[in-house]
């Protein structure tokens, strides 16, 4: 008898437990497109400090945040979409792009699913004629490129780190940072831009 995967308890990167977690998620989100619904999903380690469904563009079937941006919302190549922030529409052309995505997993099969999607991101998007949007760090950042401009942030992601514990870490740390710039006199806002401190093991300069 096949034994079930127990998922109740961490998942290290690259692990087969984390690979058949991310999969798992993301036959689930396909079912929510052919339940009818659009969706938009976060991981649980993203912080929320404002609403940033404002920066999506009407148009979009997909949008993604991006460890890294490189300046243009709609350019497919270089970016790299992060599955931990993901909106996206439901319509026959996007459960058709899930249901071809996860077919891709036999062809990948030591890889998760944002990796899988980032190899197949240009061909699909084209063959399926999905609108994909990346969206400026500015507002959807992360530890692998932060926001410049804590006054315009939406959501914070610990990518570019692994380990539960450094997570915690760092989030508590950009945490205290948002609540500090929360108490700051607005007149005293309006002076200058406000960005997050350079501190903890996951926040450090990667190059693009």
């Amino acid at each position: 008898m096949k034994t079930e995967e127990n998922f109740s308890d961490e998942k290290f990167f690259r692990s087969k437990g984390y690979l058949d977690l991310m999969w798992i998620r993301n036959k689930f989100q396909r079912r929510i497109l052919e339940l009818g619904y659009n969706f938009l999903f976060t991981d649980m380690d993203v912080l929320w400090f404002r609403n940033p469904l404002r920066h999506i563009a009407i148009t979009s079937d997909f949008a993604f945040a991006s460890d890294f941006f490189f300046g243009d919302e709609d350019q497919i190549e270089p970016s790299a979409p992060n599955g931990g922030f993901m909106y996206v529409k439901s319509s026959n052309k996007t459960i058709e792009f899930f249901k071809n995505w996860q077919d891709q997993r036999v062809n990948y099969p030591d890889k998760h699913d944002q990796d899988v999607l980032n190899n197949i991101k240009v061909e699909f998007s084209k063959k399926f004629q999905v609108k994909m949007q990346f969206v400026n760090t500015l507002y959807t950042a992360g530890f692998c490129e932060m926001s410049k401009d804590i006054s315009k942030v939406c959501t914070v992601h610990a990518n570019c780190c692994v380990g539960l514990q450094a997570k915690l870490l760092d989030l508590r740390s950009i945490l205290d940072d948002w609540k500090a710039y929360k108490s700051i006199p607005p007149w005293a806002k309006e002076k200058e831009t406000f960005r997050f401190r350079d501190h903890g093991i996951c926040i450090h300069p990667i190059k693009k």
